[in-house]
């Protein structure tokens, strides 16, 4: 695999085609913390670096989710990136 360098501070996306699952743990050990978000699929990888702007825009979304399911009283269990109904 190539080295790509992501600029972190606006939000980019860059997809890859043929990366292997091992080039993938790799990459994931190499980002750390860092404030990027890796998917993986059947070879395909899209990395996309969040900004400030994405992550306020995904809590709105997500505060105004949860006014909607307790109105209608439907039960959800949060888990950060993950939720299930």
């Amino acid at each position: 695999m190539d080295t790509l360098q992501i600029p972190v501070g606006t939000e980019t996306y860059a997809y890859l085609e043929e990366i292997s699952w091992d080039e993938y743990e790799r990459l994931l050990e190499s980002i750390g913390e860092r404030p990027i978000r890796c998917t993986y699929d059947e070879g395909r990888l899209e990395i996309m670096t969040l900004s400030h702007e994405h992550e306020f825009e995904s809590r709105v979304l997500g505060r105004l989710v949860g006014i909607l399911v307790a109105m209608l009283r439907i039960r959800m269990r949060t888990g950060g990136s993950v939720s299930s109904v």
